[in-house]
């Protein structure tokens, strides 16, 4: 789970260890975009903008075609539009066509997955940054990736089963 960070994406659809992945984007930036396209459509601060915003974030939430259904309100609508917001819309539509097959919020939430990537983001300024960023520290790439992985092992409950493969390894070299 990304945001929808262009170079996350290319990065994740280019590398062969993410191909079994299922992948989704960020739920909340998903959101934000569709109020900007609300607001494209509509105006900003308009009542229309707002229930078109809430009837398109439930289905969003709630249809496996959700972003279809968004992109095909956003054809809809934007027809008469004056060219200043059809030139926002453009950015809207944009995203979700680029990023619709990464928007099956309904098939997630129906699997008690998550959907927003709050508890990555958390995770990682708790293990990242809180252990790297400490006064005076300094760290080249090599020494600080050691650190975070032994921390991973440590943050996870996982250092004990870490330490007997590390010895069992160290005593078949």
């Amino acid at each position: 789970m990304c945001d929808g960070q262009r170079s996350l994406w290319s990065y994740a659809e280019k590398t062969s260890i993410y191909d079994d992945y299922e992948k989704l984007i960020d739920f909340y930036h998903t959101t934000e975009h569709l109020s900007k396209a609300g607001e494209a459509l509509f105006g900003k601060s308009n009542d229309s903008s707002n229930v078109w915003y809430n009837k398109y974030r439930k289905k969003l939430l709630e249809d496996s075609d959700g972003a279809e259904s968004v992109l095909r309100s956003m054809a809809y609508y934007s027809r008469n539009l004056p060219k200043s917001r059809q030139e926002k819309l453009a950015v809207e539509i944009t995203y979700f066509m680029r990023n619709q097959d990464k928007m099956h919020y309904a098939d997630f939430l129906a699997r008690d997955l998550p959907i927003g990537s709050g508890p990555v983001e958390a995770a990682c300024k708790s293990i990242v940054k809180t252990r790297l960023g400490r006064s005076g520290m300094r760290w080249n790439r090599n020494g600080g990736q050691r650190i975070l992985h032994l921390r991973c092992f440590v943050k996870s409950n996982r250092w004990d089963a870490f330490w007997k493969q590390y010895i069992q390894l160290k005593r078949s070299a």
